[in-house]
């Protein structure tokens, strides 16, 4: 699940769409099939980008031969982050190559567990060792997503680029962002005032 916002302004009451902060796309060989898909390309070759809606993400996957893992391994798993332009106020998109999938928060778990094995058997308290457990966990799982994403960008480079070619705002150009979770105002793409703000609206 994922929250969903809307941006709206005080002033002149410009409302803008419902988005996610964060949704995952499918990189496809060829050209765009589907009016939501989006169009790039790679070394001069077709790509398109094909948006694993909530709760479809699995199905969609499994349609075109993959699963999240596999898509993620094979540089084809693309993170769509919305933000927010802090120079005009417009809402892009910024597109990066990620890596999901169960196997991070495996070996996460195995090196949480030796820790804690570790703390044991040198005769720390349950407690500390329970809070090992729980926070290694926690901390070797982020640190292998972090691992796996740089891996899959520098791995796949072109990609990546074509994909960075994109991101920047496509009213101004200008290549600053905000998450669209921060908290201020931004100006209106309406009425140019510095009013306009994003609030969660619900959960998809």
């Amino acid at each position: 699940m994922s929250s969903v916002y809307r941006a709206s302004c005080e002033d002149c009451g410009y409302t803008s769409g419902e988005f996610p902060d964060v949704y995952h796309a499918l990189w496809l060989d060829g050209p765009a099939v589907e009016p939501r898909d989006v169009s790039f390309s790679e070394n001069g070759t077709e790509a398109h980008l094909v948006p694993l809606a909530h709760p479809m993400e699995s199905r969609i996957l499994a349609k075109h031969g993959h699963t999240l893992a596999s898509a993620g391994l094979e540089g084809r798993l693309v993170a769509v982050q919305n933000v927010m332009c802090p120079q005009c106020g417009t809402i892009s998109e910024r597109r990066r190559l990620s890596v999901r999938g169960p196997g991070a928060w495996i070996a996460a778990l195995f090196l949480a567990l030796t820790a804690a094995t570790v703390a044991a058997f040198s005769g720390f308290p349950v407690t500390v060792v329970a809070v090992i457990g729980i926070g290694g966990v926690t901390t070797f799982g982020m640190a292998a997503r972090v691992v796996s994403d740089r891996y899959a960008r520098a791995r796949f480079g072109e990609r990546t680029q074509a994909l960075n070619a994109y991101n920047h705002c496509l009213s101004c150009g200008g290549n600053e962002a905000e998450s669209i979770t921060t908290l201020g105002r931004f100006p209106c793409p309406q009425c140019g005032e510095v009013k306009l703000r994003v609030r969660s609206v619900g959960i998809s």
